[in-house]
């Protein structure tokens, strides 16, 4: 059965329950009635799309979601073709092309997706707390 996509509303708000209201995967689950995959997957589309949170007012939502989606699509379509024999290898693969994305210079825009994150998202960075949050396991 294929997936069904998200609205960009809901997507706002699995990212705002996540990262203003830090709730668990579960927790935002259960809030938005979707499946817990479906929230770790938009996380993980959304880390991987170099975008920061909170995107600001004037990002549109069809740049959001393009922005979270074009990284996905540009290594899918040079891993296509390829064959596998371990999710080492997948992800080693991924990992590669990752990396060659981030270094590419922006088409319209000065610099690199690697040089931006180095001048705004890693100076906002805060450490992980030293005990775990939430309400997992032992």
């Amino acid at each position: 059965m294929p997936a069904t996509r998200l609205t960009m509303r809901k997507i706002r708000e699995v990212l705002h329950l996540f990262f203003d209201c830090h709730l668990t995967k579960r927790q935002i689950a259960k809030s938005c009635a979707i499946a817990r995959s479906t929230v770790s997957e938009y996380l993980r589309r959304f880390a991987a799309s170099g975008l920061s949170w909170p995107v600001s007012s004037e990002t549109h939502a069809t740049k959001l979601e393009g922005g979270v989606l074009v990284v996905e699509r540009w290594i899918l379509a040079r891993i296509r073709n390829e064959t596998f024999f371990s999710l080492a290898q997948l992800n080693q693969r991924i990992g590669e092309l990752l990396e060659a994305l981030n270094q590419r210079p922006f088409q319209k825009l000065p610099g690199t997706r690697y040089s931006v994150f180095l001048e705004i998202d890693r100076p906002a960075l805060k450490p992980l707390p030293a005990q775990p949050v939430g309400g997992g396991g032992k």
